[in-house]
């Protein structure tokens, strides 16, 4: 389903970062950001949690490498 979503400059702003930042489009940060806050709250060790988890897998390969080191 589409629909618009308004933002205030400041808004703006911090979305495209978090696109910038993660290498994906508005529409693909704001999906993310959605998800993330229904799937795990808005409790800072829920997001914690979740901030961890992705960066494990992401970088699981090159934690086993750093491990062998």
């Amino acid at each position: 389903m589409a629909f618009t979503l308004r933002l205030n400059p400041t808004q703006e702003r911090a979305l495209d970062r978090l696109a910038k930042h993660h290498g994906v489009s508005k529409n693909e940060a704001a999906r993310r950001a959605i998800m993330l806050a229904a799937t795990h709250g808005t409790s800072h060790p829920r997001l914690v949690k979740a901030a961890t988890e992705r960066v494990l897998k992401r970088d699981a390969q090159l934690l086993e490498r750093l491990g062998d080191g």
